[in-house]
């Protein structure tokens, strides 16, 4: 079991790999509630002049409004979150360097889309950043020890 764990983590520290997990997990989740959470709501009246009114309300999903684009939209942070996670796997300064540009990549989309759906990036932007910054600091420390 001790095998399987150190070759899904690569080369990240634990607290890297707790980040980079919490931050598939929030995407996956995000993906999901694309098709299932309700953020559209309408309401229509129709009545009479002195009589009843009848009243309906709706509610749609982003993807049954938005379509395909929602689903491609709702998979940013997802497929960010792959690339980081191999980035840092890999151990290497390219690694490094995927992880960092995609992880800021995100970071701008999600400031750009702050009003929509920008707002539920947030956490894995967060968490991307951070997993980058411990790995950073991490392999920083490993070459201060070995000089």
């Amino acid at each position: 079991m001790r095998d399987l764990l150190d070759r899904v983590r690569g080369g990240m520290t634990t607290g890297t790999l707790v980040c980079v997990v919490l931050a598939l997990l929030w995407s996956l989740l995000v993906l999901v509630a694309a098709f299932v959470a309700p953020v559209y709501g309408s309401s229509s009246c129709a009545g009479v002049v002195g009589g009843p009114s009848q009243c309906v309300d709706s509610t749609r999903t982003m993807v049954e409004v938005n379509g395909v684009t929602a689903v491609v939209v709702m998979l940013i942070p997802l497929v960010v979150t792959v690339v980081v996670a191999l980035g840092l796997g890999n151990g290497s300064r390219a690694g490094m360097t995927a992880a960092w540009t995609a992880s800021v990549i995100l970071a701008v989309l999600t400031l750009l889309a702050l009003l929509s759906v920008g707002v539920v990036w947030v956490p894995v932007v967060v968490l991307l950043l951070l997993a980058c910054v411990l790995m950073q600091t991490y392999r920083a420390r490993l070459r201060y020890e070995a000089a």
